[in-house]
């Protein structure tokens, strides 16, 4: 009898950590829309490359104010966000990349990445960008930008990477893991919906943006609820089974 007691608290406790532990996992990956004192209309989280971009988009204008943040692969390495306008993937990628100086400074650039790694000189994109500036903190960078985008769509491919090494203002290759491979997928500028096209997905994001309605806020939920219920369904039945013994 004790031994069947003491069996049945144990398996109680498991089950209220594993709540705990998936509850604080979705509040750490969900995002804010305030990012170093600037505010956007929506972010997302990608567990891919540990991720964020933000980004407001103005539908008058056609432009789109972002922010991009994760860190290198390394110290002195590089990261990078920008849109593919022709295809997916990285090649052809209109892209803003920042990394750290030798001298410590900041240096954010663009670059129209169509030549092999360890040649991509600076470049004008087929696009206009402005207003670029990158901040780094705890060896995270953030870069910023805003940008005229070359159509009227609002789904656009987008692309992120980090790489570690910079030799002058060139960005030298990226890893070849599988999150570094697939870091690339659809993204629609009103709705905030995306998804990385690779087979390693990243976790469903939330944001105060969201309305309630949406697919992406009503999974979070039905997990955060779906959770709860069940750790304190199946106590409810070990402590049921504990008073027949």
């Amino acid at each position: 009898m004790g031994e069947w007691r003491t069996m049945t608290l144990q398996i109680m406790v498991m089950l209220l950590i594993m709540v705990v532990r998936v509850s604080s996992e979705a509040t750490v990956k969900s995002c804010e829309t305030t990012v170093e004192s600037q505010t956007f209309g929506k972010c997302r989280y990608f567990s891919l490359l540990e991720s964020t971009l933000w980004w407001t988009y103005d539908t008058d204008k056609n432009s789109m104010d972002f922010a991009f943040r994760t860190k290198p692969a390394s110290k002195g390495g590089w990261v990078g966000w920008g849109i593919n306008p022709n295809t997916t993937g990285m090649v052809g990628t209109q892209a803003v990349i920042a990394f750290q100086h030798s001298n410590g400074s900041m240096v954010a650039m663009t670059y129209n990445v169509v030549k092999p790694p360890n040649e991509q000189e600076p470049s004008a994109l087929s696009f206009p960008v402005s207003i670029i500036n990158s901040t780094i903190n705890d060896g995270t960078i953030t870069i910023f930008a805003s940008l005229v985008l070359p159509s009227k769509k609002t789904a656009v491919s987008h692309t992120w990477q980090v790489g570690g090494e910079v030799k002058g203002v060139v960005p030298q290759s990226h890893p070849l893991a599988p999150a570094n491979l697939n870091s690339f997928g659809p993204l629609d500028l009103l709705s905030g919906v995306t998804a990385p096209a690779g087979p390693v997905g990243a976790m469903p994001p939330t944001t105060k943006t969201t309305p309630p309605s949406t697919p992406a806020s009503s999974s979070n939920s039905a997990i955060h609820l779906s959770l709860p219920v069940l750790a304190f369904s199946s106590s409810l039945f070990l402590c049921f089974l504990l008073h027949l013994r």
